[in-house]
């Protein structure tokens, strides 16, 4: 229980894709799917073939592909497409959570409902900067009206790395 060792381990995939469905109260629509998605994350239900389980250290579960692979996953998630595996009320998680043109606003609302406002500085720091970002924003140069997408912004919270670890 030091605070030293407080959320210092990465989550596993399972534990990754758990902690995601959980905390939006996904309803999960296509078991196969979600296991289809975990065995590319690199944790296949029930194939782990050494008797001492999947690793639990970091390095095996943090690279470029793993992160993109968690992030897609994100994207899939709260994006609620038509042949989506769960589907995910975002106003559910938090009645302020529309698409709209405050993406501070719906920032701090992820933060709060994902993260239980447990945000560090520097992901805080990140992910407002993300706001002037064109293909976050939906705007070009000479707009001055930016409309967010909730669903977006939802991803990059849970793909951040205050939601990685456990």
């Amino acid at each position: 229980m030091s605070p030293t060792y407080y959320r210092a381990k990465v989550k596993t995939p399972l534990e990754f894709m758990a902690s995601a469905l959980r905390v939006t109260n996904a309803h999960v629509t296509d078991t196969q799917k979600i296991a289809q998605i975990l065995n590319l994350m690199g944790e296949p239900l029930y194939l782990c073939e050494p008797p001492t389980g999947y690793p639990d250290d970091a390095k095996a579960w943090v690279n470029s592909s793993a992160l993109l692979d968690r992030m897609n996953f994100s994207l899939i998630l709260l994006g609620n497409k038509p042949r989506s595996p769960a589907r995910v009320n975002l106003t559910q998680i938090d009645p302020s959570l529309s698409s709209g043109d405050d993406g501070k606003k719906i920032l701090r609302g992820f933060f709060q409902a994902l993260l239980d406002g447990q945000v560090s500085a520097n992901t805080q720091k990140v992910l407002f900067s993300k706001l002037d970002d064109p293909e976050i924003s939906h705007a070009v140069l000479d707009d001055r009206q930016k409309s967010f997408e909730a669903s977006q912004l939802g991803a990059l919270v849970l793909g951040s790395p205050d939601f990685q670890r456990r």
